[in-house]
């Protein structure tokens, strides 16, 4: 299919997006090249603090935080919007870079949230090289970025929300 055709199907397909995930789109194509950016220049460890605070242990997050109704629907409006962005930028924005973007936009909408980085069995937490690992963001029971999560993986960090935002509008 030539690139054209590629890209008049992709607009076609907006169609399929609400005015809100629309407008969310330039914003998630700049958080998505920030935390690609980022994940370019900074340390591990610097790029979880961007995300959030990180859980003292993976079980002290056992589960995500809630949300009410009204997070609930930006949560999903967001990770709507972050997927559809992923899949039109010419760079690398799988699951990490789009769950650093989707803390980055959520923390702004004050919605709170969970980050986890799961590794499958066996692998440990600081291999050097080819780590088979994925990251995705939960918000209340929705899972944002990165699903659906593989049952096999095992939860090796956990990043939460800064703060808890519960019934704030």
């Amino acid at each position: 299919m030539a690139p054209w055709q590629t890209l008049k199907r992709k607009i076609a397909g907006a169609r399929n997006y609400s005015a809100a995930e629309l407008m969310l789109v330039p914003v998630c194509l700049a958080l998505l090249a920030i935390s690609r950016l980022a994940m370019a220049v900074l340390p591990f460890g610097a790029l979880l603090a961007l995300a959030g605070r990180r859980a003292g242990t993976v079980d002290a997050a056992s589960s995500p935080p809630g949300t009410d109704s009204r997070q609930d629907r930006l949560a999903r409006c967001v990770g709507r919007a972050l997927r559809a962005t992923a899949s039109l930028v010419p760079w690398r924005a799988d699951c990490l870079p789009q769950a650093i973007a989707a803390c980055l936009l959520l923390r702004a909408y004050r919605i709170p949230y969970r980050m986890t980085i799961g590794l499958e069995p066996g692998q440990r937490t600081h291999a050097a090289t080819s780590m088979h690992a994925h990251a995705w963001v939960e918000a209340g029971r929705r899972v944002i970025t990165g699903g659906p999560v593989d049952p096999m993986l095992r939860p090796a960090v956990r990043v939460l929300s800064r703060r808890a935002y519960h019934n704030q509008m």
